[in-house]
């Protein structure tokens, strides 16, 4: 697929405030130029900030969230991404209610860092073609996580700096495993 657009990796919480932001930053870091990362909020609003704790968490990671701006998760972009990433089941439902079903591109972040034990790398020597073509090879391991559920990441929005700590936690540590498993 050389010379294709890079792929579209969609990362999605509740406000677009938090989880998404953190989701969507350590992702372009780690794909850098090889994937074009986006986050929106099942339920974000124009003219909300992420949280002072959130900036600082992610500013420890040499990742500057200052001129982000919430945006409102639509049916168009969870059909345009090759990847959709969620943070939590009811966001996957938010989805289904729109779009009639989960289409196989969404999974919860967790499911993804999970599914990567059973599924067979996309065999690309392009990192952006494995990016792309990650959203079928999870799907198709999908029957091997049938009766685990995943967890969710809450929501930490008002919360102490110790649950933003975790999300941050959780995020990077879902990251690595995709990442580490994409190549």
């Amino acid at each position: 697929m050389a010379g294709a657009p890079p792929p579209t990796v969609l990362c999605v919480c509740t406000g677009n405030l938090c989880r998404s932001v953190c989701m969507a930053f350590l992702l372009r870091k780690a794909w850098e130029e090889d994937a074009v990362v986006e986050s929106a909020g099942t339920y974000a609003m124009e003219g909300w900030e992420i949280s002072d704790c959130t900036r600082e968490l992610l500013a420890a990671e040499e990742l500057d969230a200052g001129d982000h701006e919430p945006r409102q998760l639509t049916p168009e972009a969870v059909r345009g991404a090759d990847l959709v990433l969620v943070a939590a089941s009811d966001h996957k439902a938010w989805i289904a209610q729109q779009l009639g079903a989960v289409p196989p591109n969404v999974f919860l972040l967790t499911e993804a860092a999970a599914l990567t034990v059973f599924a067979l790398r996309p065999d690309s020597p392009e990192r952006a073609d494995r990016i792309r073509l990650s959203a079928p090879a999870l799907n198709a391991a999908r029957t091997q996580l049938s009766e685990v559920r995943q967890p969710n990441i809450l929501d930490p929005t008002g919360m102490s700096r110790a649950a933003h700590e975790k999300v941050l936690a959780q995020c990077k540590e879902a990251i690595g495993t995709l990442t580490d498993w994409i190549g």
